[in-house]
């Protein structure tokens, strides 16, 4: 018996995934996120308070939330996660609300950057595309 699971999960290593062999659609989302993320930490530290909360919501609802990029970390990793990874806009939002530090607005928004950028592997790994999520 062990040895027909060794082998069924040697066969399931081999066959390809449907994204193996294709450039990873999740980067460039991830990347349009960050860049935006990277506006609300510089409105930031800018004293440009309403620049920052308007950057932050075109993140999350202009791109994370438009383009599926939400939706498919909820049915293609877990409920949970798309929970966590709200939770860090929330975060840098509430940050903003009660005028932290910019260097502390900068790390959440450099923690929500590097989670989105280990979800896209994620779901490219399990073989979730824009549109499937």
């Amino acid at each position: 018996m062990l040895r027909s699971i060794s082998a069924s999960l040697l066969l399931l290593l081999l066959i390809p995934s449907p994204s193996m062999g294709k450039e990873n659609p999740w980067l460039p989302v991830t990347e349009r996120i960050s860049e935006v993320l990277d506006d609300v930490s510089s409105a930031y530290e800018k004293g440009k308070i309403r620049d920052a909360k308007s950057y932050l919501t075109d993140a999350y609802f202009g791109i994370f939330e438009a383009t599926g990029m939400e939706g498919a970390i909820r049915t293609g990793i877990s409920a949970r996660r798309a929970y966590e990874v709200e939770s860090m806009f929330g975060d840098i939002r509430k940050a903003i609300n009660r005028k932290a530090p910019a260097s502390e607005v900068k790390d959440l928004v450099e923690d929500l950057k590097r989670a989105l950028r280990e979800d896209a592997e994620r779901l490219y790994r399990f073989g979730i595309l824009p549109g499937e999520g």
